[in-house]
């Protein structure tokens, strides 16, 4: 996800979940969203849709 952490933060978005993962748009407004108690993963690449390109 990507936001700003003020306001997703409140719905459960987290910024420190997300720092074990590559991403053309990791920092500070790269979270995730934990749907259970544990990440299936906690590291890797992330790749967007090809329509995220011109975004970077």
């Amino acid at each position: 996800m990507l936001g700003d952490p003020a306001y997703y933060g409140r719905f459960g978005f987290r910024g420190d979940l997300a720092a074990g993962f590559e991403s053309a748009f990791a920092g500070g407004h790269f979270m995730v969203l934990p749907l259970t108690d544990g990440l299936p993963a906690t590291e890797g690449r992330l790749d967007y849709a090809p329509a995220f390109g011109n975004l970077t």
